[in-house]
């Protein structure tokens, strides 16, 4: 691929914007970025020199010879429609993948980023020449970009971003519905990753509940499994991976974090068939100390231990909370639904799987891209709440209520969550 000289990115304080960004950087490109919000993310590009701002500037834009931009950047933006030329986000990930000798993608409604990261955590350990790029940060970080023979990626399927990709290898964790405002059906979302699942070029690995996407070259972990997984200690993140006649222990660090187990087994899987040994990722994964909210932990609140999470599907809801109910006697939830079409569609799964917490506090609906809808506020939410104790209290001083040394908070979402708990948890 050849590169325009200056590349400018609209909505550069997104996960996945911010990325290319510096990746872009890193391929020798001449890079700006700006956005409609101030965020952490902006902030940290701003100190590691990147020209980014806040606002609107169509004279930058125009100087560019591309010019990038997110799902979330309206048409109406005055940078967009003073580009000479533009290409939407995944279109530029599909680009820019196809500058790598090898290309490792990761799908699927959960676990994408944590396997990505995983799989960056143990080529960097093993010292292979890769770039990788996926909606978070390590909690402890690494070099994300060191050669151009293998590209690490996030494939998401939001707006069919991931079609843009034609990777060697291939990781579908799961299929399970969601983005209702573009996909107007379960089975349209599932011929998508079909499509995607036929784009693979040498080795797919399937989740299992993703047999619907199985073809040519695939690895299941299904009931005639071609690799399965056997916990090893109740209490611990410990399992056993069988795959091809061998099997390997694996211990990793978070025992909080059960569901990390399965996402470690696609892992190994994906880089053993690119010729990296099951016994060197186990060993490599030991000091994986996982991604920034992925139950990240904050510190104390109120007495309770304080996490973070970008869950913002029920079934993600549901999987964290029950994690913490491992742990912890009493668990309290403050949740920020993303987008009201999301709120709408999963209404009742979303409470039932916040009724499984001990109280919940309801923020208000991350609007995001969407305009506002009183038919899926988080009014609507809360009235279809069982849960004993539920509070609508936007600043949160009280909440929660009946915190103990044995309680956990969780603060989950994919909006600006993560910029309310850290400021509860410096100030508060």
């Amino acid at each position: 691929m050849s590169y325009m000289s200056k590349i400018h990115f609209v909505g550069a304080g997104g996960a996945s914007m911010s990325g290319l960004l510096t990746l872009s950087s890193y391929l020798g490109e001449d890079v700006s970025g700006s956005d409609k919000n101030y965020s952490e993310t902006l902030l940290r590009l701003k100190n590691e020199g990147y020209d980014v701002y806040v606002g609107h500037d169509p004279l930058k834009a125009s100087a560019a010879d591309l010019v990038v931009y997110s799902g979330a950047v309206e048409e109406i933006d005055t940078e967009l429609n003073a580009a000479k030329t533009k290409i939407e986000r995944g279109a530029y990930l599909g680009k820019i993948s196809r500058n790598f000798k090898e290309c490792v993608a990761v799908a699927g409604a959960h676990g994408k980023t944590t396997i990505s990261a995983m799989i960056s955590h143990v080529l960097h350990k093993t010292k292979a020449r890769f770039c990788c790029h996926f909606g978070g940060e390590f909690v402890e970080p690494i070099e994300k970009y060191n050669g151009t023979d293998i590209f690490v990626t996030e494939a998401c399927e939001y707006r069919n971003s991931f079609l843009s990709l034609f990777p060697d290898y291939a990781i579908i964790a799961n299929v399970e519905y969601d983005h209702p405002d573009f996909f107007p059906s379960f089975d349209e979302m599932k011929h998508s990753f079909q499509r995607f699942a036929s784009q693979t070029q040498k080795v797919l690995v399937l989740g299992k509940n993703a047999n619907v996407c199985a073809g040519g070259h695939t690895t299941t972990l299904k009931e005639e499994r071609d690799f399965s997984i056997k916990i090893l200690d109740d209490n611990e993140c410990a399992f056993a991976l069988s795959l091809e006649n061998d099997i390997q222990a694996f211990y990793l660090p978070n025992e909080i974090l059960r569901h990390n187990m399965t996402n470690a087994a696609y892992a190994a899987v994906i880089l053993q068939k690119m010729g990296i040994a099951v016994e060197t990722t186990a060993e490599a994964l030991e000091s994986f100390k996982g991604v920034k909210r992925r139950m990240e932990y904050l510190g104390k609140y109120k007495n309770a231990d304080a996490y973070l999470d970008y869950a913002h599907h029920p079934t993600q809801i549901a999987e964290v909370i029950n994690c913490a109910k491992r742990k912890y006697k009493k668990v309290f939830t403050v949740f920020q639904p993303h987008t009201y079409s999301r709120t709408k569609a999963f209404l009742s799964d979303f409470a039932k799987a916040l009724d499984n917490s001990d109280a919940v506090n309801l923020l208000d609906v991350y609007a995001a891209r969407e305009k506002y809808d009183e038919t899926a506020s988080s009014r609507i939410l809360f009235d279809k709440l069982s849960v004993r104790e539920k509070y609508m209290d936007s600043d949160l001083k009280d909440f929660p209520y009946t915190a103990t040394k044995d309680s956990a908070i969780l603060f989950l979402g994919a909006g600006d969550i993560d910029d309310i708990a850290r400021t509860l948890i410096k100030f508060g």
